[in-house]
């Protein structure tokens, strides 16, 4: 799959990054950035298809803290976020995702944004569709990585049985 990202200058280091464009930098460090956040996303992906809470633990930062959709309050702590993980992840298999609309804003050592994942995934016999579920996200670099400070995750319904589908 090709990515190609758009990123406009509109101040001093402050830069957006838009799944869907030409990809324009200024200098290599805009270039890696947007790279580096983009890859970022990619694991999250790939961690949650292939059901593995483990891989999640190298892209939190230490004191990160996540909301998910219909989960209760705050989760806080890598060690908690990738528990809450893998308490939900094991409840589902085959796990497709498709994420889009990502708009990503980076500035300094921070990066902020937001992106709409779809996709489908069995729980026991039943499969179960998402059409858009929101994220929104906050990433700080640590020690020269980009890492999740903040995810929050919200649903557009809360009714788990309008989103069964015949297998």
């Amino acid at each position: 799959m090709t990515v190609v990202i758009r990123l406009i200058m509109l101040e001093p280091q402050h830069r957006f990054l838009s799944r869907a464009g030409v990809r324009v930098s200024s200098s290599r460090q805009e270039s890696n950035d947007i790279g580096d956040i983009e890859h970022l996303l990619e694991a999250l992906e790939t961690a949650i298809e292939q059901l593995d809470s483990t891989q999640l633990g190298g892209i939190y930062s230490e004191n990160a803290v996540a909301l998910f959709a219909g989960a209760g309050p705050r989760v806080r702590g890598r060690s908690e976020i990738i528990q809450t993980w893998n308490r939900h992840l094991s409840r589902w298999s085959r796990i497709e995702l498709a994420r889009r609309d990502t708009v990503i804003r980076i500035r300094g050592e921070v990066a902020w944004g937001t992106f709409l994942w779809g996709g489908s995934g069995w729980a026991g016999e039943q499969k179960y569709r998402v059409e858009a579920e929101r994220w929104s996200i906050v990433c700080v670099r640590e020690s020269g990585e980009w890492k999740f400070e903040q995810t929050h995750t919200s649903l557009p319904y809360m009714d788990w049985e309008s989103l069964r589908t015949d297998a």
